[in-house]
């Protein structure tokens, strides 16, 4: 009975109280839906046509194997997502900037010309020894372009 008579009492406050309350919850159902999404790739149509310009696991392995015969290179890592591909090159610690940048362009190389006008390419190269103050250097190219920026 005394429930009944504060409500009567204070009928704005509760009218207020549950107004305020189903605001809250369809905002909070709100926000989840469109900012919580985890549905769906998380490019969204970007790589739309990726199948195409695929840049291969045999293209990495030729690339690594090339760049780890020659005499400079101490060891090749990759990471490939999205449209971007990323190298790390660590090179011998007698190794100057001129030739490192060469290196980079060797990437090129092993790539074919619709592959390098979808991809973005980013090249790091890091010398074996970390107290020269030379390294590491950052080499990016972007799809439109022919060479890399440094």
């Amino acid at each position: 009975m005394k429930f009944v008579e504060f409500i009567k009492k204070h009928c704005f406050l509760v009218v207020t109280l549950v107004i305020i309350l189903i605001i809250l919850v369809a905002g909070i159902i709100v926000a989840k839906n469109f900012l919580f999404s985890s549905s769906g790739n998380a490019f969204g149509n970007r790589l739309d046509g990726i199948e195409e310009h695929e840049i291969t696991s045999d293209n990495v392995d030729k690339i690594k194997s090339e760049l780890e015969g020659l005499d400079q290179v101490v060891s090749v890592s990759d990471n490939i997502v999205g449209r971007r591909a990323d190298f790390i090159l660590t090179v011998k610690a007698d190794v100057d900037v001129i030739s490192a940048q060469g290196l980079a362009d060797k990437i090129l190389e092993f790539l074919e010309d619709d592959q390098k006008s979808y991809y973005d390419i980013q090249v790091m190269v890091v010398n074996e020894d970390a107290e020269n103050q030379n390294y590491p250097i950052i080499g990016y190219k972007h799809k439109s372009k022919v060479g890399f920026s440094w």
